[in-house]
Parts: structure tokens; C-alpha cells; sequence
């Protein structure tokens, strides 16, 4: 079916298309592993957010108790001992929440791996994507100018080195007119070509993918944590 951006992309080169594909299945790859880490934290925020329920209704059911018994003058009535009973009950409901949210912590702990490691790969991709489309049109800029580009620096070099204000040899002269004139331009710049391959990814991946696979540890952290997880899970045979 032809649309704008099918029609797009087959105008470009077939590395640029496989570069493209790459980089669209790899980052689909780091927002489902995304989706999966953000419903694990979100099981354990909702944990805790009940847990919090309790926490509060304990002190609140506590705090009346300590008016009743104040008020009372210390006579055990029925309605204070309901509320001890109900007191009682949600301190034991506040370990129980306690020993879910460390089970549940430990069993996703591993899950943000898998998310760096896609974010890893679809930075990779585009990387490598971005090497290609710069290649590709550093080439087909030389096709159509390098011949101008190489007699017009020619000129230069010959006019700068018959000046009388040249006191280096040819080729520094030469050298330092390109820094001066080409590269001080290239190290201030940000701006990037505003070519077509780049509308269908981006000149850059994510700003969200490094963030994630800043979050997936050392080689050294993982390791720590498998060998904690395999220790337990021996001492639990």
C-alpha cells in the first residue's frame, strides 16, 4: 500500500531502509520491555499504597483508643475492646504488608535488566543507522560538489601561501583555515541536515532509552544479585 511514509522510505537506500527497520524493531522491543517494568513498579506502588491504608487506620484506631481509656478512666468497655482487637489485627496486617512488598520488590528487581538491555539495543541501532545516513549523504554531497570543493580549496591553499601574512608552512596554513573557517563552524553548530531518513526515527534515540539503560546496573551489580538470588534460593531446598 503506498503511503507518505512507505513512499519515503523506499526512496532511500536499501542500507538505510535495513538501518530504519532496525531501529523501529528495537525500539517497539524497549517499550514493551518499558511496559512490562512500569506494571511491575505499579504492582508494588499499589502494595505499598494500601499498606499505607492500613498503617493509617491503625494509628487512627489506636489514637481513639487511648481517648476512650483516658476518658473512661480506664475501664475496659466493649467498644474498646473491639478496637484493641482491630488494632491488634492491623499491626499483623503491617508485617504481613511488609514481607509482600520485599517477596514482590525481589521479584521484579531483575526486570529493569531486561528493559536496559533493549534500551541498549535500540541505541545501538539508531547509532548505527545514523552512521550510515551520514555516510551515505556525505558521499552524494561529494558526488555533486567535492570537485568545487577541492579546486576551490586548492585556490585557498596557493593564495595562502604566497601571502605575506603566512607564516607557516603550506600545509599548516591550510590547516588552519579549514579549523577557522570549517570545523569552529562544525563545533559550535547544532543544528543537523533536515533529511527525510531522519523524519522517520529521529536524529536521536529516546531521551527515555538512556535513562533506562542507566538503570540496568554493572556487570558486577548483576552478578551480586544473581549470586544473592541462587544463595536463597539453595538455602530454601
Amino acid at each position: 500500500m503506498s503511503t507518505p511514509q512507505n513512499d519515503l522510505i523506499n526512496y532511500l537506500p536499501a542500507a538505510t531502509q535495513n538501518a530504519i527497520a532496525d531501529v523501529e524493531k528495537t525500539k517497539s522491543a524497549w517499550l514493551a520491555a518499558r511496559a512490562i517494568e512500569s506494571k511491575a513498579t505499579a504492582r508494588v506502588d499499589t502494595i505499598k499504597a494500601r499498606r499505607n491504608e492500613a498503617a493509617a487506620n491503625a494509628e487512627a484506631q489506636n489514637k481513639r483508643w487511648h481517648e476512650l481509656f483516658r476518658a473512661n478512666e480506664g475501664e475496659m468497655t466493649k467498644e474498646m475492646r473491639a478496637l484493641r482487637s482491630e488494632v491488634a489485627l492491623d499491626r499483623e496486617s503491617l508485617e504481613v504488608f511488609d514481607e509482600l512488598i520485599s517477596t514482590t520488590e525481589e521479584e521484579i528487581e531483575t526486570i529493569p535488566w531486561d528493559t536496559a538491555d533493549r534500551a541498549f539495543e535500540y541505541i545501538g541501532a539508531h547509532r548505527h543507522f545514523k552512521r550510515i545516513r551520514a555516510n551515505q549523504l556525505w558521499a552524494e554531497f561529494m558526488s555533486q560538489h567535492g570537485a568545487q570543493l577541492t579546486q576551490l580549496l586548492t585556490l585557498m591553499n596557493e593564495t595562502l601561501r604566497d601571502s605575506t601574512e603566512n607564516h607557516y608552512d603550506e600545509k599548516t596554513a591550510l590547516t588552519n583555515f579549514v579549523k577557522n573557517e570549517v570545523l569552529s563552524r562544525v563545533f559550535s553548530n547544532d543544528e543537523l541536515p533536515n533529511d527525510p531518513a531522519f523524519t522517520l526515527v529521529g536524529h536521536y534515540p529516546a531521551s527515555a532509552s538512556h535513562y533506562d539503560y542507566r538503570k540496568g546496573g554493572t556487570p558486577a551489580a548483576r552478578s551480586k544479585i544473581r549470586a544473592r538470588r541462587e544463595a536463597k534460593k539453595q538455602g530454601g531446598k
